[in-house]
C-alpha cells in the first residue's frame, strides 16, 4: 500500500516549515515510530516519526526546502495493508467493464467514448498551483499585517511558492505594490514568474548569502521589533570595581563548592535592581496605542 504522508501544522499559525535534515534515505525499511526528518518552524525544530513501518519510496523535499504543511513530505510502501486499501480501486475498475459487456451487440465506439471523458477530469485536480486560495505566509508577517491594518489575503506574494512576505506587507501598506484582488485571479496566472531583482554578478565579489529561517527568523525579528519601538542609549562612566573584585575572589570557592561558577553577572544584576527600585522610571515601557508609560 502507499502511503503519503503530509505536513501536519506544527504549531498555531504555521503555513510552512523547513526541512533541515533527512534522518532517512530513499529505498530504506523504517519502524513505526522511527524518525524520519527534521523540520524547523518559525518557534523550534522538531523530529516528525513515522506513524507506519515500511519502505520508503519518496522524499517530496531537500534539506533547505520550504515545505507547506499540508504537502507530502514522504512516501512510504506499506506491508500488511495492501490488501485491505485497494480494494476501492479493484472495485472501481470492474465498473467500466459492466456496459463493456452489450458493446458487442450494439456499438462498440459509443461504450468506450463515456470511460475516457469520466476519467479525464482527474488530472485537473493537480493543476491548480500550490497554496492557491489560501494565503502563504508565516506568523512573523501575519502579525505585521495585522499592525498595519493591511488584508493579507489582498498581498501578491513575491517569495518561495508565491508565499508573503513582509516587504511584500509593507509594499501594499505604501502603495507601490499590486494586489491580488482574489485567490482565483492569483492562481489564473501561474506561470507569471515572481518579480525578483537580478543582480549581475561581480567579478571581485567574494560574498556568501543565507537565509534566515525558522527559530534564528523569530529572533531577529523580535530583537528588530524591540529596536524600533524602544529608545535606546548609551552611557559610559568609569567605576572604581576594587571592592567588586574583592568580593567575587572571596565568595569564589563559596560558589565552586555549590557546583557554581561566580561570575561578575550577579553583582551588575543586583546593582541594576537596586538602582531601579530607585529610579522606577528606568524600568518603564511605553504604551503606544494609550500614549501612557507604564
Amino acid at each position: 500500500m502507499r502511503f503519503e504522508f503530509k505536513l501536519p501544522d506544527l504549531a498555531e499559525g504555521m503555513v510552512e516549515g523547513e526541512v533541515v535534515n533527512w534522518l532517512v534515505e530513499k529505498g530504506q525499511s523504517v519502524e513505526a515510530e522511527q524518525p524520519v526528518v527534521e523540520m524547523m518552524t518559525d518557534k523550534a525544530t522538531v523530529v516528525i516519526s513515522t506513524p507506519h513501518a515500511g519502505s520508503v519510496l519518496e522524499l517530496a523535499f531537500q534539506a533547505g526546502d520550504i515545505a507547506p504543511v499540508g504537502d507530502t513530505l514522504f512516501v512510504l510502501e506499506i506491508e500488511g495493508e495492501a490488501a485491505a486499501a485497494p480494494e476501492p480501486e479493484a472495485a472501481a475498475a470492474p465498473a467500466p467493464a459492466e456496459p463493456a459487456a452489450p458493446a458487442p451487440s450494439s456499438a462498440p465506439a459509443p461504450a468506450a467514448a463515456p470511460s475516457t471523458p469520466q476519467h479525464a477530469p482527474a488530472p485537473a485536480a493537480p493543476s491548480v498551483p500550490r497554496g492557491a486560495g489560501k494565503t502563504l505566509a508565516t506568523p512573523a508577517t501575519r502579525r505585521i499585517a495585522r499592525e498595519m491594518g493591511v488584508d493579507i489575503g489582498l498581498v501578491q506574494g513575491t517569495g518561495p511558492a508565491g508565499r508573503v512576505t513582509k516587504e511584500d506587507v509593507r509594499a501594499y501598506a505604501a502603495g507601490t505594490a499590486p494586489s491580488s484582488s482574489s485567490p482565483v485571479a492569483s492562481a489564473a496566472a501561474p506561470s507569471a514568474p515572481p518579480a525578483f531583482k537580478v543582480r549581475t554578478p561581480v567579478a571581485e565579489e567574494s560574498e556568501e548569502r543565507v537565509r534566515v529561517r525558522g527559530l534564528r527568523r523569530a529572533i531577529h525579528d523580535a530583537m528588530s521589533r524591540s529596536k524600533h519601538t524602544a529608545a535606546h542609549f548609551t552611557y559610559v562612566d568609569d567605576v572604581d570595581c576594587t571592592n567588586l573584585v574583592a568580593a567575587r575572589t572571596r565568595l569564589k570557592p563559596v560558589a565552586e563548592s555549590m557546583g557554581i561558577k561566580l561570575n561578575y553577572l550577579p553583582f551588575i544584576s543586583k546593582a541594576a535592581l537596586l538602582a531601579l527600585n530607585t529610579h522606577p522610571k528606568m524600568n518603564a515601557t511605553m504604551d503606544d496605542e494609550a500614549g501612557e508609560y507604564v
